[in-house]
């Protein structure tokens, strides 16, 4: 029996390689987002963005939690973890061969025709390519080595953004941009399966058909809530498309593209943590229980600092990152700005409730908030277009939040935030209103001053102590390494 890493080394080794390859990500997508909208026209922008939504939307039933799953299962038995991941590959061809065909259907009636047609195939290719190649990455998270997870995004950072950018530069034009990604995706693809066939292992198809049913119960529980998740961050795009301009698209897409891309720094940390917490909710409930609560705060007190700057300097960064041709956007990001704070909490939520195996909730919760989503939509968008979105999103968003506390609260995990919440919102206030004297005088300065003042009232009114900093380090310090089975 061989020992591995003692846990507070791997979680620590595992956090730094998870957020080291999500930085990777962050900034070539942010190089993408920035580059391609301003490459684009307004409209063509806003085409690009309904296409991407459109295929990915009815692509995300191929993903239908089976990396969760897959995750779950072999963290907790790795002596099958072939034959897991051959279950897990079965069942991702099936669902990706029917997402496919709804997809072709989907096309057919929409009558899309000529170049967006051709994009929405090329672009069909490119997420079956993504799909396979996050089952791969899935058992480096399940095994807990995550030091392949930077060099995998960085190669693919560094494809990407090569590609997209030999694209502008040759003026090659709007599909060629989705020939890249598809490229991206491949390379993407080639490498992340040759490092688990040779450092991990070789999937197995001769898993007990009882073993796949019990594989695919659980994905399709997990995968209609992750469905239903996906399309809330892209059902707006869908509806401006449908029920109001393709200009309203672009003004409301480009501010939300960078709300969903922040969202990547909260998800490495709800991964970092998810396998620890699935190995505490089995062996120890209390300590569970306080880790839960710091880190909760802790993301709480990260996503509304996010959530002042964003709203506060929206005009500044619109300017930035898009230019004066996405000047109606400031409103909208001054909008989904606050949409973080609801995003960066209910991610981090949906990783405790898939350790309590109770998915199934998110089902419930997430399909009524797509469906009130899509009916607000239907009401208030043709006629207020792009800011109708914005606001609806801020709400859908909230409610999906709401919706996970309470269910997380209800299997036992309680959170006592009374108190820090009033801290919080006076915090808010009085580094908001010092943001906003100072603005006008010097941006530098305005910037600066929040963020001491912020983090400044935080340790004065003790929402976050050096205590607690250190109670958490000791609580990850005490929980027992794990041994292999094999």
């Amino acid at each position: 029996m061989e020992h591995e890493q003692s846990a507070p080394s791997k979680i620590l080794k595992n956090s730094i390689f998870i957020l080291l390859a999500r930085g990777i990500q962050i900034a070539s997508s942010f190089f993408i987002v920035i580059v391609v909208a301003r490459y684009l026209s307004v409209e063509q922008y806003g085409e690009y963005s309904y296409i991407l939504a459109f295929v990915s939307s009815i692509m995300a039933l191929a993903y239908f939690g089976i990396q969760q799953v897959l995750i779950r299962e072999i963290a907790n038995s790795k002596t099958t973890a072939a034959q897991i991941l051959g279950a897990a590959i079965e069942l991702r061809i099936i669902l990706s061969v029917a997402a496919i065909l709804a997809l072709c259907i989907s096309m057919y009636v929409l009558q899309l025709r000529g170049m967006l047609l051709a994009a929405g195939f090329i672009a069909i290719v490119s997420e079956f390519f993504l799909a396979f190649s996050m089952l791969s990455r899935a058992v480096f998270q399940a095994f807990e080595k995550m030091i392949y997870e930077p060099f995998i995004a960085l190669m693919n950072g560094i494809v990407l953004t090569l590609s997209i950018a030999a694209v502008i530069y040759f003026d090659r034009g709007f599909l060629w941009l989705f020939i890249a990604m598809a490229f991206a995706n491949l390379v993407q693809l080639v490498i992340s399966s040759r490092i688990l066939s040779r450092k991990f292992i070789r999937p197995s198809f001769t898993l007990d058909r009882a073993v796949f049913k019990k594989f695919l119960k659980d994905s399709v529980v997990i995968g209609l809530g992750i469905f239903f998740y996906q399309n809330l961050f892209r059902i707006n795009v869908l509806m401006l498309k449908w029920f109001g301009t393709i200009d309203d698209v672009s003004y409301f897409q480009a501010p939300h593209s960078l709300i969903i891309q922040l969202q990547i720094i909260p998800t490495s940390v709800a991964l970092a943590v998810f396998p620890v917490f699935s190995r505490l909710m089995q062996t120890d409930r209390e300590k569970l229980s306080m880790l839960y609560e710091q880190i909760f705060r802790f993301m709480l007190i990260g996503s509304i600092f996010c959530g002042i700057y964003l709203s506060l300097f929206s005009r500044e960064i619109i300017a930035l990152v898009y230019g004066s041709k996405y000047s109606r956007s400031i409103a909208a990001l001054s909008i989904m700005s606050w949409a973080i704070i609801p995003l960066t909490m209910d991610m981090f939520l949906n990783v405790v409730l898939i350790a309590m195996h109770k998915q199934k909730y998110s089902v419930i919760y997430a399909g009524m908030t797509l469906a009130l989503n899509f009916l607000l939509s239907m009401l208030f968008v043709p006629f207020y277009g792009y800011l109708a979105a914005s606001y609806i999103s801020v709400f859908s968003y909230t409610v999906l939040f709401l919706c996970s506390a309470y269910f997380v609260g209800r299997n036992g995990l309680f959170m006592h935030l009374d108190k820090t919440l009033l801290k919080m919102f006076i915090t808010v206030l009085i580094s908001g209103a010092v943001i906003l004297v100072l603005k006008p005088i010097s941006l530098p300065a305005a910037a600066l001053a929040g963020m001491v003042l912020f983090f400044g009232l935080i340790t004065i009114t003790r929402i976050v102590t050096l205590e607690e900093i250190h109670f958490i380090k000791g609580m990850i310090r005490s929980i027992p390494p794990k041994r292999r089975q094999e």
